[in-house]
């Protein structure tokens, strides 16, 4: 994680020359930076008790002064808490807890003030304004005008950014942690990640922009990458905005590679390239509005004055009666899906809480195949496992052809088909779905905190039917913390931001508890799935097309090709190797083939694989199915010839144990069979099994 470098080594610099700090036993000082009213930021913290309690301190009194004379609190306290910081002229703003607190001489949002009674000495009179992020924080930066605050949600690795007027969240950076910097003169917004580089947010109260602006730097292979954090500076143009600088360092411990400062200039790289490679400007490359100044390998923090060299704070107790310490258990690899945005794009997954719940609590332990598609909401993306909520499958000796209708009235198969008949999910046909797929289940339609929180303990992910919404909400538990808060994989989102959005991981709070979260309100069942991992198997069929790794593609004329949307599996009606079902073209006895298929696999390395082919039940009636695999560097190796018409639905052994080479690895099947009369040939998808 990237939780504020650079502070820490603020920290330990400031500690280091402060050592005739007297502190309350039990209870630590951090010092940071500068408040209004000339006054410095810091904070205290009870580490036995976890209290957080942000403070302002007078380095102009004298050392003899002590307590309140010294000294004063911003808050009552909290489970965690960022240093207090200068927001604006007369303006101080910190995190506590999972909030942001805006002291300030002026009210900002009518709707947001408290009285300001926990503020104190100079502050006294001041208004106080607190905004729910729904995560606890301390990295987050206000915009100039003090209506936006971007900040990481490090839950959900997420960056965030909050309207303070309307209360709306949106989600600007999925898959980061970092700290966020809004310039100071512009509607612009900087983003940083240790390990993934800088990124540039035109306007990002509007949310992501193709207008952004990523800088990359590639690790070496005995090294990493260390962004510290961003700063915004002053230009000394007249007229010219305010530039970027980030520390960098490459490699760790005694064998720093490169370190130093890059300056950024965003006017000179908003309207070029989306993505600058800053190892070409390491290497002296001149690039417009990115520069490199070689330095020290760690960020030089000034040092307080010895002025705080004495700061007494001898009359600190934890706030009583409030519990601050928040223990959290959870269950690792559970895989995220979304019943919209992860599933086929023909598929309307509205209704398919339940189904898609129970496929990521089934693959925490893989029990299924992987089953890659492309998807096109909220943006392109690859999608794992959306298939088996929708298209049909077989499994265990399970073929899960049940048909049941999505919200826009299409026929569905797969997890939905069996679970949703009416469009409504059956307890009992969760429970059994798991069952077939490989898991043992704990299953109770009355559950207690108590249930959870040992489904979890043991970890075993839950499905958990709730009261999130009027209509009922299937959610998967994966974790908890002490104060009856629950670690979710909601696969519609993260209701705190507004049903529907593509969030991973939501916090909600059990029924009968207020933590600041969205309440489950109910919760009527508990299904918990346990088990052996299971085998690393894949299904390639043309959902898998343009996607990494696997690939589908067909050969030959058009005109020769037919579909089926009925036969076979994968699709509203069956079929995994057309978007509209199976696919077949007739038979040729001799010659080279005029039509044919390929099923691609890309491998980083040598492995083995079982390898079968899916036969369905009509329009496959050749005696002579010829498969090959072929490899650049191999050719062509003969498989096995399948005589489709002795199969129904059916998965059909290619090869037990077949090596296959680093690169691309083909199975290709051609229209050639050797028969005197046309025969249909069916083609629908293959399975590989890692040996």
């Amino acid at each position: 994680m990237c939780k504020g470098i650079g502070m820490i080594a603020l920290l330990l610099i400031a500690a280091a020359s402060c050592p005739a700090q007297e502190v309350a036993p039990g209870w630590s000082l951090e010092i940071g930076g500068d408040l209004p009213l000339g006054l410095v930021g810091g904070k205290v913290i009870h580490r036995a008790e976890g209290v957080h309690i942000p403070i302002a301190i007078d380095p102009a009194k004298g050392t003899s002064e002590t307590g309140s004379d010294r000294w004063w609190k911003l808050h009552e306290g909290a489970s965690g808490a960022s240093l207090p910081i200068e927001a604006a002229e007369d303006r101080v703003a910190f995190t506590a807890g999972t909030e942001l607190v805006i002291a300030s001489r002026i009210p900002l949002f009518a709707d947001a003030l408290t009285d300001g009674a926990s503020l104190s000495g100079p502050f006294r009179g001041w208004s106080e304004s607190r905004f729910g992020l729904g995560c606890a924080t301390e990295s987050f930066s206000l915009s100039a005008c003090l209506g936006f605050v971007a900040f990481c949600d490090f839950e959900r690795s997420a960056i965030k950014v909050k309207n303070l007027a309307t209360g709306k969240t949106a989600v600007l950076k999925r898959g980061w942690e970092g700290r966020p910097a809004w310039a100071p003169d512009r509607d612009l917004l900087a983003v940083v990640n240790c390990g993934q580089g800088i990124t540039l947010h035109p306007d990002p109260a509007r949310g992501p922009s193709e207008k952004e602006v990523h800088l990359f730097l590639r690790p070496r292979d005995r090294g990493s990458v260390r962004f510290g954090e961003p700063a915004w500076i002053g230009s000394a143009v007249p007229g010219r905005a305010s530039v970027l600088e980030v520390h960098l360092q490459i490699g760790s411990g005694l064998e720093i590679e490169a370190a130093g400062l890059l300056r950024i200039d965003p006017r000179s790289i908003l309207d070029g390239p989306p993505r600058i490679d800053l190892g070409r400007v390491l290497s002296g490359e001149k690039i417009a509005g990115v520069t490199f100044a070689p330095g020290p390998a760690a960020e030089e923090a000034p040092r307080r004055e010895a002025g705080l060299a004495r700061v007494r704070l001898d009359d600190l107790a934890v706030p009583a009666g409030r519990s601050f310490r928040s223990t959290s258990r959870s269950v690792s690899g559970v895989p995220y899906l979304h019943q919209v945005y992860d599933t086929p794009d023909w598929f309307d997954g509205n209704w398919a809480c339940g189904p898609t719940s129970c496929v990521m609590a089934v693959q925490k332990w893989r029990r299924l195949p992987y089953w890659l598609c492309r998807c096109s909401y909220p943006y392109s993306h690859v999608s794992y496992h959306g298939p088996l909520i929708a298209g049909q499958f077989e499994n265990n000796g399970t073929n899960f052809n049940w048909i049941s209708y999505d919200a826009s009235g299409r026929p569905a198969r797969g997890a939905y088909g069996y679970i949703c008949p009416g469009g409504s999910a059956y307890w009992s046909r969760m429970n059994d779905f798991m069952q077939w797929a490989g898991c043992t289940t704990y299953y109770d339609s009355s559950p207690t905190w108590s249930e959870l929180t040992a489904q979890i303990d043991a970890g075993r992910p839950a499905v958990l039917s709730t009261m999130l919404t009027s209509a009922g909400h299937i959610v998967l538990a994966i974790g908890y913390y002490g104060n009856h808060s629950v670690i979710i994989r909601d696969p519609y989102g993260d209701k705190a931001s507004g049903y529907p959005n593509y969030t991973s991981q939501a916090v909600y709070d059990w029924p009968g508890y207020s933590n600041g979260n969205p309440n489950l309100n109910t919760v009527s069942l508990i299904i918990g799935a346990s088990g052996s991992t299971g085998e690393l198997r894949a299904i390639i069929d043309d959902s898998t097309a343009n996607v990494p790794i696997t690939s589908f593609a067909r050969f030959g004329p058009s005109q020769y090709w037919w579909e089926s949307d009925y036969y076979g599996t994968g699709s509203p009606g069956g079929g995994h190797a057309s978007a509209n079902g199976m696919l077949y073209t007739y038979s040729e006895p001799s010659g080279g083939w005029t039509n044919w298929a390929q099923w691609g696999l890309y491998l980083k390395h040598a492995g083995t694989f079982k390898i079968e082919v899916f036969v369905p039940q009509n329009l496959a009636t050749t005696t002579s199915a010829r498969y090959y695999h072929y490899h650049s560097s191999s050719g062509y190796t003969h498989l096995a010839t399948v005589n489709q018409n002795n199969y129904y639905d059916a998965w059909v052994t290619l090869a037990s144990y077949f090596s296959f080479s680093p690169g691309w690895n083909y199975i290709r099947l051609g229209d050639v069979t050797g028969e005197s009369s046309a025969t249909m040939i069916g083609v629908d998808a293959i399975r590989l099994t890692r040996r």
